[in-house]
């Protein structure tokens, strides 16, 4: 009781249209409105077009979320960022002259580009030299086909390919 008046207790345990609370009340003290009280209610209320739409717009929205979150749980799964680090001789500016073509018209780019040369002298006479990059999506693209493309590229022109690291 509240206020002096009856409450149900579980409001939303009950299932509408459901009666069966008030057949099995030993001192009946439930009682439900008539049937035809409600589909006059519901006439003109529209109630049932509500719950319609109201249901159609709770599924669209749980279909969004549903489809959001297998969208985001494929895209932990792309790798779209490699740091690569490698080595040998790499004369000039001939071995970036070719990784530019390799970008070209590719969704991918090379950034952070550093080449560590010991001396300009030691350049001259062919030293080995360090060179660091991270190969990145520009595409949000998975990076693994470009990747074996890079290591054959590296291979062929006899640098070592020292290691690579997710980012």
């Amino acid at each position: 009781m509240v206020d002096r008046k009856s409450v149900v207790a579980n409001p939303y345990n009950c299932m509408v249209g459901c009666s069966t609370c008030g057949v099995v009340c030993p001192s009946q003290a439930i009682s439900f409105p008539s049937r035809d009280l409600i589909w006059k209610v519901e006439r003109e209320h529209k109630i049932f077009q509500t719950v319609r739409r109201e249901a159609a717009e709770k599924r669209t929205k749980q279909e969004a979320q549903q489809a959001r979150a297998a969208a985001e749980k494929e895209l932990a799964n792309v790798t779209n960022r490699v740091k690569v680090e490698i080595a040998g001789e790499i004369p000039g500016t001939q071995f970036v002259v070719k990784l530019q073509e390799l970008v070209k018209d590719q969704p991918f780019d090379l950034v952070q580009l550093r080449l560590e040369v010991p001396t300009v002298q030691g350049s001259a006479e062919h030293t080995p030299s360090w060179m660091t990059f991270e190969v990145t999506s520009t595409e949000y693209a998975e990076i693994a086909p470009f990747m074996e493309r890079l290591r054959e590229l590296v291979r062929a022109n006899g640098l070592v390919w020292v290691n690579e690291s997710k980012q």
